[in-house]
């Protein structure tokens, strides 16, 4: 790969990761505006919180770039910092999520829920349009810190989803503990994910289980 398309790639990268930082700080204003509104959202804040993080795992990110290409640090170890940096993150948002989600859960708090399914939605468009930036990288571009990234993301709209249904409970029912329950499952679903990235962190077994479902399928065209 000659000098100048490597400069190219890493142009890209950088200003993709600044896309994606765009729509995360947006992200984490909907929902700290949410969570005041709806007077206490768990379930919004757990998502301001996990949006802080991935800010944060972006800004390592373009660290990992600076690093690489200012400083000539070797490529793979920028890519190792930035992707571990990013799941010790989300393992302190688990942590954090999960204890305020139980104790919510034995004193949970009268919220609306109208600006939690408001705020929960934007937050699903805008992690989606995040997601889909970090998915129309090259496949030269799609290191361990991409591939982290992108777990992150896809966490956040599965949190977004559990927004919107826990607010669509408290407005028409006013069952308040689905606010914590759905914190509580929503560090579950992140809880799965940093352990897939802990156990397979280049994505080898999925990458497998993908290549013998082609495999079946074309078989089967056959």
């Amino acid at each position: 790969m000659s000098h100048e398309t490597l400069r190219s790639a890493w142009g890209n990268e950088f200003i993709r990761n600044l896309k994606v930082l765009g729509l995360t700080v947006l992200t984490i204003i909907v929902m700290f505006a949410g969570h005041w509104y709806s007077e206490g959202s768990l379930v919004l804040l757990s998502e301001a919180a996990h949006a802080v993080a991935d800010s944060a795992g972006i800004l390592m990110s373009l660290l990992a770039l600076i690093l690489v290409r200012r400083w000539r640090m070797n490529e793979k170890k920028a890519q190792t910092f930035a992707y571990y940096s990013l799941v010790a993150l989300l393992i302190a948002t688990i942590v954090g999520v999960a204890a305020g989600a139980l104790y919510r859960i034995i004193n949970p708090p009268e919220i609306h829920g109208l600006p939690v399914i408001i705020a929960a939605a934007i937050g699903c468009v805008l992690d989606y349009s995040a997601h889909r930036v970090l998915h129309g990288a090259h496949h030269h571009d799609k290191h361990r810190a991409h591939r982290a990234l992108n777990f992150h993301y896809l966490g956040d709209i599965a949190i977004d989803g559990g927004g919107v249904l826990s607010g669509i409970i408290i407005l028409l029912w006013g069952w308040m503990p689905a606010d914590p329950l759905t914190s509580f499952a929503a560090a579950l679903i992140m809880s799965v994910i940093t352990f897939q990235l802990i156990t397979d962190p280049d994505g080898k077994k999925t990458v497998g289980c993908t290549k013998h479902t082609h495999a079946e399928n074309d078989d089967r065209e056959h």
